[in-house]
Parts: C-alpha cells; sequence; structure tokens
C-alpha cells in the first residue's frame, strides 16, 4: 500500500492557521504605529468578500467644523494604539464621514471617505467600506479622489480573487483618468493579472544567499524542479509558523519529504525574498526565525527585482512554479500554498518514479540481447 506522501502530510498535518487581509490593512497614516502607505504594497485595507456595498450613513455625531489634518490628529490623540481603533471603528468612521457631510465642497472629502473605508475594514465592516470607494468614484470632490476610488475597488477585487472584475475596472481607470497617479501605479496590478491568465514564468535572475552559500536562480534553472518562493517582512503575520512547518515539523516539513521520497533529492527548492528596507530589522528576523533557506534581501522593499518580476503587490506572497516552468500558484493564501505545494510535488514524484521504471526495463531489455 502506497504510503500517504508528506505532501498530503502538508495539507493534514499543518497547524491550520488563517492568513486574515485583515493583517495587512494600513490605515494611511492615521495609526502611526502601522506601516505608512506603499509599505505593503496598496495603501488601502483590502476586504476578504464582496457584496453589495451598504449604503453610506451621512449621519454623524454634531461636531464643530474642523480641517481634515485636525480632525486626524484628534483621533490619533483618543485612539493612540490600533486595538483602540478597532475598538471604536464606528464611532471614528462616523466622524470622516461627519466631515465630508459637513464640507461637501472641501478638496479633502476624497481622502475622508478613504479614511473611513480603511476603519471600517479594520472594524469588518466590509460592505460599509465598500460603499465608501464607490461614494469617491460616484462623488469624489476631484479626478484624482475618483480615479483612487476605482483603484481601491480594483485592488479590493484582485486580491479577493475577481480577477475578471478587477480587470475591467483597472482599464476603467486607465480610459477615464489616463493623467491620474493612480493610473500610473496600476502598472504592476495588471502585470499580476496577467501572470494568473497566462501562467508563464517572467524572465529571472536572482542570486540567494545562505552563510556562505550562494544560490542562482535563473529562468532555465527552473527545469525538472519544484520551485516555491516566498516574499516577507519582519513583521509578516504568522510567518514563523511557515517557516517551523515547512522547515522543521517532522510530519510536514520538507526534509521529511525527501527522507520518505529520496527521488525528489535535488527537486525541492525554497527560496525567500525579504521585502524590509533596515538590514538590522532583516538581520534580527532572520535569527529570530532561524530561516534555514537561501535568501534575497537588497534592502529595496517592493523595488526588489523579483517581486518586481512577479508583480508582487502586498506581503506575504507565496509562489509555486512548476518544472516546466509554469506557475502553480501566486498568491497571499498559505492554505493554497501548501495545496498546490503539495500536488506539485506528487506528480513530480509519480513522474519522475515514471520515468525511472521505464529507464530501469529499458536497461534489462538491453542486458537481454
Amino acid at each position: 500500500m502506497v504510503r500517504k506522501t508528506v505532501l498530503r502530510r502538508l495539507l493534514d498535518g499543518v497547524v491550520r492557521w488563517v492568513f486574515g487581509l485583515v493583517s495587512i490593512f494600513v490605515l494611511s497614516g492615521l495609526l502611526g504605529i502601522l506601516p505608512e502607505a506603499g509599505e505593503d504594497g496598496f495603501a488601502v485595507a483590502l476586504a476578504a468578500a464582496d457584496g453589495p456595498a451598504s449604503a453610506v450613513v451621512e449621519e454623524a455625531p454634531s461636531r464643530p467644523a474642523v480641517t481634515l489634518g485636525a480632525l486626524e490628529k484628534e483621533i490619533r490623540a483618543e485612539f493612540p494604539v490600533r486595538d483602540d481603533v478597532q475598538q471604536a471603528f464606528r464611532e471614528i468612521a462616523a466622524r470622516f464621514t461627519d466631515y465630508v457631510v459637513r464640507n461637501p465642497t472641501s478638496p479633502d472629502t476624497g481622502r475622508a471617505r478613504a479614511l473611513a473605508a480603511e476603519v471600517l475594514l479594520l472594524g469588518g465592516d466590509r460592505k460599509g467600506a465598500l460603499g465608501q470607494w464607490n461614494a469617491m468614484v460616484d462623488l469624489g470632490p476631484g479626478p484624482e479622489d475618483r480615479a483612487r476610488g476605482l483603484f481601491l475597488l480594483g485592488s479590493h477585487r484582485m486580491l479577493t480573487g475577481r480577477l475578471q472584475e478587477a480587470g475591467a475596472t483597472f482599464e476603467r481607470l486607465g480610459s477615464e483618468y489616463p493623467d491620474s497617479l493612480w493610473s500610473a501605479s496600476v502598472a504592476r496590478s495588471l502585470k499580476y493579472l496577467e501572470l494568473q491568465r497566462t501562467r508563464d514564468v517572467p524572465e529571472l535572475s536572482q542570486v540567494f544567499r545562505r552563510g556562505d552559500e550562494e544560490v542562482r536562480l535563473t529562468t532555465e534553472s527552473l527545469d525538472g524542479k519544484i520551485t516555491m518562493i516566498y516574499f516577507w517582512r519582519s513583521t509578516t503575520p504568522k510567518h514563523g509558523e511557515f517557516v517551523e512547518t515547512v522547515a522543521r515539523d517532522p510530519r510536514a516539513s520538507i526534509d521529511q519529504a525527501l527522507k520518505e521520497y529520496p527521488i525528489l533529492e535535488g527537486k525541492l527548492v525554497v527560496l525567500g525574498v525579504n521585502l524590509d528596507r533596515d538590514p538590522g530589522v532583516y538581520e534580527a528576523a532572520m535569527k529570530r526565525l532561524a530561516v534555514p533557506w537561501p535568501q534575497a534581501f537588497d534592502g529595496k522593499g517592493f523595488a526588489t527585482p523579483l517581486a518586481e518580476a512577479f508583480a508582487v503587490v502586498r506581503c506575504p506572497q507565496w509562489v509555486v512554479v512548476g518544472p516546466r516552468r509554469r506557475i502553480w500558484y501566486l498568491g497571499p493564501d498559505v492554505q493554497k500554498f501548501y495545496t498546490y505545494a503539495s500536488e506539485a510535488m506528487k506528480r513530480h514524484r509519480v513522474a519522475l518514479e515514471a520515468a525511472q521504471e521505464q529507464a530501469g526495463e529499458r536497461g534489462s531489455a538491453e542486458d537481454g540481447e
């Protein structure tokens, strides 16, 4: 009886931790303790599910008129940490919406709506956030605000797997607002969608290091191997659990897979790309997590060449490439990574065993002649 493969154990034995999109939500500068907009790819929190946008409630507690900058400063003082914002998300969102109601002609209403949406997402109100983004598109005070609304809606659709709708939204953005900064920033997102559609591996050339050892990844080096690449930062949620599972879990590690199926020796490659900018932060994370695989780090963040090649727009991101240079998986869901990596390894093992058996049969036939 064929034993259950470690490839399957990656699914059965791994800790079932869920990567929540809420963990990457960026409050666009509202909270100083969170990354600034752009540090994690999109300057926006993206919902994990879609549906009809709930109505944008244009009612809020009565407050004296203030500038948006003053309102942000006031909120930061009252709610200094993320947990405080999460607990009071409805009140905070209402205050941003109140600003819009009281200042309908202000050029800052678009930003106020964007902040309201991000706070709503932090609190779990995804429909409310969608309502704010749609209002930015329909009611934005200027073309940049309306373009930003389309960008946020397209990004949401892309990262929640609605790729055709995302593409249509980005096309609308480029068509209606071709000179917008948001149109210019969508190029990587469009490339990401193209990679998802074609599954073609881009041209690659990257050096990875592990101590004194150097590993060069090229497009050609992918042939005949299952290559797994993950993009991470020192603040990536659950990254330590991922490392422990794939590197050291006796039920699910790569080493265990190689012990059980020696035919995969030299055929499985795991590589990491760190997107931190500070070398000290990166080195401390490597030491703390005891990451065993070769890593690429150049301090360029999302501008690092491999992140550009795979159009990485947020972190973490996993890539599984098959032995024929086809992308099996490109995305942020670690459970899907395990699924696709397991299946890719299984199929490659079966193919290698079949080729080995055929070679043995040919050798036997030749010996008998």
